[in-house]
């Protein structure tokens, strides 16, 4: 009796417990392992089972070989069945012809089933195969052809299936050039750059193909990819090969059977003499790889492409000779074929279903985070169409931008770089950048106006500078602007995009944000002096902001989600406005989203020098307040910020009325129960970024202050750093007030 150990003895007893199994042997093998063999029922039906097959040739008993590897469960059993098994069914995997049968039983990876499922998964999924190719039911061909097994290629070919598919000339090989990359023992190799090539090989062809050149530890040549098209039957043309077969091919004899089989011996013969022919004119000093495909016609088209055409395709080394090149003992691996990098490609991907775009996205800032959010969404494929940053690279851009040190370690501006990597994804169109400060770019000029002027097109502005947001809120373009930045050393962040007509704004957005803040705890003052920064160089200027670059990663994911929302959504009507909060455990991320309505302006009545702007939130208090006291004038305090920069007002909140507050029909009289403290905590917790504004009232009727109002407000002047106002609702809109210390 062979010894095994508990994990094999485990296994054999799962075996023997099966419903379908019996005589189950175990056999050691030479070297380690073990051959475990087990005869499977496979419930043929009574009539089958009496003419001692099915249809398919499935018999009603059917003994299996599992070979455990000596390292099992580190690598999984494989099973196989008798060598004479029919193996014109689908789902067998390649092997050599006179082999015993491998089936593909496991959609997957065998080995991860077996440590997610266990063992008798595996046994379970064998006897289910062979009921289903017992009744022919390995395969529906509904969703397109099923194409020959290709699980463990070390060979690999960039190309679109459909577009070959396209040019193929009946009974010819129709040659292409290629790229192919492989390193010294041959182990694997990489072809891509399809570009159409001669319609026979010529001497000086075939030269360029075996021009090696070294890269680092890898061999570049310029070679060829050969497309053996099957010759036409009559007005039908060639010949639909609709029988699976498993992949057999393991040299250039087996490929010139497979290629009689499939209809495409005389493409591949005429390719193989005018190889011969020219070989005889170029020396080589070593052997280089081509791939030669078969193009077979089957019955209906590949699963996931419009083409009926499956390219089966193998590598075979060649070195002009004398004689005969492709030699039948040669070695014929064969080659994956994976679809060309393309927006198409990269959304599929991703699991975005819709080809369509809706909007267009542009970058300020290409730092650590905008870096990041637009290679998140190329990756999906979506090119940002204009990268705007002034500066260049320095070595601490290295903690946390989504370029590499040997990408950026030379003179060179973050959009240009940033631009020519982005291109790689898109077949080489770059983005349109603007290398300077964004104060500078000029709106009109035709590289940048289709993008500003285009109302569904977003700029994201990662750069968290106050000047520059300021700089975009009053830019004259039509392009929405979109703003994402990181606050509190990285424990938090916003995210704003502006409503239709930029209304509300990115700085009506960013005072919003301040409010939410304040609201969650997560409002600070602004980092002053030298408190937070991480000295990078000498100057006033090199510093930066000591974060890690799974932090940035943390933000930039959502902010990289939001973006492809929109493409594929397009842009909201109203206004946008997120804060994140980082946890504790600088691991997780919360996300709380605002809807925000339209900022409305109030008619400052003596002065043109300041502007007043009530947010959404503000206005729709003050409207539920006005409409709960519809035949009095009710009012209460109003908070936010102030630019003395600007000369701007901006009203986020309003404080309710305290409870000894009078309402009429012609004044109200703002009381004074609790008012003084419930404005200190306001204020404190608005951490000099918030603080009260002043007051507001309704009036009745639609017209602007009273001298009653002007007597109040001039009152007020000076109770206020900086500005004070006095707002007032009407039916018809919003009148201000301001009386500011200058």
């Amino acid at each position: 009796m062979t010894k095994l150990n508990a994990q094999m003895e485990d296994a054999v007893q799962q075996l023997m417990r099966h419903p379908s199994v019996s005589n189950v042997t175990v056999q050691e093998k030479p070297g380690g392992g073990v051959v475990v063999t087990a005869d499977f029922d496979t419930n043929l039906p009574s009539t089958w089972r009496a003419q001692g097959a099915s249809p398919t040739g499935v018999r009603p008993v059917e003994t299996v070989e599992f070979e455990f590897p000596s390292d099992y469960p580190l690598r999984a059993p494989v099973p196989t069945l008798r060598p004479d098994f029919n193996r014109t069914l689908p789902h067998i995997n390649p092997h050599r012809k006179g082999d015993r049968v491998p089936p593909c039983t496991i959609f997957g990876g065998t080995l991860e089933v077996l440590h997610s499922e266990g063992v008798y998964r595996l046994y379970d999924q064998v006897a289910v195969w062979l009921e289903n190719a017992a009744e022919n039911k390995l395969i529906d061909n509904g969703p397109g052809w099923e194409p020959m097994r290709r699980d463990s290629c070390a060979d690999f070919l960039e190309v679109d299936d459909d577009e070959v598919a396209k040019v193929l000339t009946p009974g010819n090989a129709k040659l292409y050039r290629i790229h192919i990359t492989w390193p010294d023992d041959s182990a694997v190799s990489f072809g891509w750059g399809k570009r159409t090539g001669p319609s026979t090989l010529t001497p000086s062809e075939l030269a360029k193909a075996t021009a090696v050149v070294r890269v680092q530890e890898w061999n570049v040549v310029g070679s060829f990819f050969v497309v053996c098209c099957p010759e036409a039957n009559g007005a039908e043309g060639p010949k639909v090969v609709d029988q699976y077969q498993p992949d057999s091919v393991t040299n250039y004899s087996d490929l010139k059977l497979l290629a009689d089989q499939v209809g495409c011996g005389q493409a591949l013969a005429r390719f193989a003499a005018n190889l011969d022919a020219v070989s005889r004119s170029v020396s080589s000093k070593q052997s280089v790889p081509i791939y030669l495909a078969l193009a077979v016609r089957r019955p209906t088209h590949l699963i996931g492409l419009k083409s009926d055409y499956e390219l089966l395709t193998y590598r075979v080394d060649i070195r002009p000779q004398q004689g005969a090149v492709l030699t039948d003992d040669a070695p014929a691996r064969p080659v994956l074929l994976t679809t060309p990098l393309s927006p198409a490609l990269l959304r599929q991907a991703s699991g975005i279903e819709t080809e369509q775009v809706r909007i267009e996205l542009g970058l300020v800032g290409c730092g650590s985070l905008g870096s990041k959010v637009a290679t998140h969404v190329a990756r999906a494929g979506y090119a940002p169409k204009v990268l705007v940053d002034n500066d260049g690279f320095l070595p601490h851009n290295a903690a946390r931008h989504a370029l590499f040190p040997s990408q950026f370690r030379r003179v060179g501006n973050k959009a240009k770089q940033l631009a020519g990597e982005l291109g790689e994804f898109f077949e080489g169109r770059k983005p349109t950048v603007f290398d300077r400060s964004i104060r500078l770019l000029p709106f009109e000029d035709k590289k940048f106006n289709a993008f500003f002027s285009n109302e569904n097109a977003a700029l994201l502005n990662t750069t968290g500078s106050h000047s520059v947001r300021y700089f975009l809120n009053d830019a004259p373009f039509r392009a929405r602007v979109m703003e994402a930045c990181l606050l509190n050393l990285g424990s938090a962040a916003v995210m704003t995009l502006e409503g239709a007509g930029r209304n509300p704004s990115t700085t009506d957005l960013m005072a919003h944000t301040f409010e939410r803040l304040r609201e969650n705890g997560l409002l600070q003052r602004p980092v002053t002096g030298h408190e937070g920064t991480v000295g990078v160089g000498v100057g006033c200027n090199s510093v930066t902001l000591p974060m890690t670059d799974g932090n940035i990663s943390l933000v930039a994911a959502g902010v990289g989600q939001t973006a492809l929302r929109l493409f594929e959504d397009g842009l909201p009507e109203l206004g946008c406005a997120s804060i994140a909060k980082i946890g504790s455990d600088k691991m997780s991320v919360e996300w709380l989203h605002d809807a925000v309505g339209r900022t409305h302006i109030a008619g400052v009545a003596d002065s043109n020098a300041w502007s007043v702007r009530v947010l959404d939130a503000a206005h729709r208090k003050m409207c539920a307040d006005v409409a709960a006291h519809p035949r009095v004038e009710t009012g209460g305090v109003v908070v936010g910020r102030v630019s003395a920069t600007l000369r701007e007002i901006t009203i986020v909140d309003v404080l309710d009325a305290p409870p000894d507050s009078k309402r009429a029909p012609n004044a109200f009289t703002l009381g004074v129960a609790g008012l003084s403290e419930r404005i200190d905590a306001y204020d404190k917790s608005g951490q000099g970024v918030l603080w009260c504004l002043g007051t507001w009232h309704s009036h009745l009727q639609a017209f602007g202050p009273s001298s009653t109002d002007v007597a109040t407000a001039n009152k007020l002047k000076g109770s206020i750093a900086g500005a004070v106002v006095l707002l007032i609702h009407r039916p018809d809109g919003y009148s201000a007030l301001v009386r500011d210390e200058f």
